[in-house]
């Protein structure tokens, strides 16, 4: 019996410990809520006011569940009062904090209702932006009825292409050509590559090289569909381009030329010509 007893009293004992151990840790609310920013990738045809990221905020980690009003103080100049756009200090980012799809964003002086509502921030382009690993620190303060909490980006990285460049099809369309004895460059036909680059210095950035999955006379020409005509490519300055090879070769523009031409010692069919290359280019 006393064996048992013993073995009673040390049960009760366990089981108040877990009591006083499960009191010492209730969770009180944050003071500041981090978040990270993460990476934004940026071309020279980001438009102001477009939407980059949005982030989720998880308020009710600072304020609880219980309450029930959301507003917002900040420094920072507004630029768009009905998305409660602000300017923040990295250049050509601004902020909003919003419900989750854009709706109800906080605007200074403004009371917006926190039950049932999920928010997050969300950055914008402002302007020219300048690629770099920044710490925005403290965006704004945020209130409830019984607290105030800092909401806080730790680090936001900037990928700024100064290039960009869109998948499209590039059609190249000669004109009518006569077959004539003794004339091997039949027609030359200019075209541009879907690439913008800021500066005519930013396309030395660009690398490009250009396949072609038919037969290939000599490295540089394309069968066509017709017997004895080929097609040739070549830079702006007039280099004739080779085929098939890796994106080694930087831009110096845009802008290129394609030549309609016989193949030397071949009988040129005439016809129409309907063939196609691949071109592929390259960020460096």
């Amino acid at each position: 019996m006393r064996f048992t007893l013993k073995k009673a009293m040390a049960i009760l004992l366990l089981s108040q410990a877990a009591q006083i151990h499960a009191a010492q840790r209730s969770v009180g609310l944050v003071s500041s809520i981090h978040i990270g920013g993460g990476t934004l990738r940026v071309t020279n045809r980001t438009q102001p006011l477009s939407l980059l990221k949005t982030v989720s905020v998880n308020v009710y980690a600072a304020f609880g569940q219980n309450a029930r009003s959301l507003k917002m103080v900040t420094t920072s100049p507004l630029l768009d009062q009905q998305r409660g756009i602000y300017q923040s200090d990295i250049p050509g980012i601004g902020f909003s904090v919003c419900e989750q799809e854009g709706e109800n964003c906080l605007v200074a002086g403004q009371t917006r209702s926190l039950a049932g509502a999920h928010y997050s921030l969300r950055l914008y382009a402002t302007g020219g932006i300048r690629g770099g690993l920044y710490a925005p620190g403290t965006l704004m303060q945020l209130q409830s009825e019984s607290r105030s909490v800092l909401l806080t980006m730790n680090s936001l990285r900037i990928d700024s292409m100064p290039c960009s460049f869109t998948a499209q099809r590039v059609d190249v369309r000669f004109p009518d050509v006569t077959l004539k004895s003794g004339a091997d460059q039949l027609a030359v036909k200019a075209f541009s590559l879907p690439v913008s680059c800021s500066s005519s210095d930013d396309y030395r950035n660009v690398l490009v090289s250009f396949s072609y999955a038919g037969e290939i006379y000599q490295e540089n020409t394309m069968r066509t569909n017709l017997n004895g005509i080929g097609i040739s490519l070549k830079s702006s300055a007039g280099k004739q381009i080779k085929l098939g090879y890796q994106a080694v070769t930087p831009l110096n523009d845009s802008t290129f030329s394609a030549v309609l031409l016989r193949i030397p010692g071949e009988k040129a069919q005439a016809g129409n010509i309907n063939t196609s290359a691949t071109v592929m280019l390259t960020m460096r």
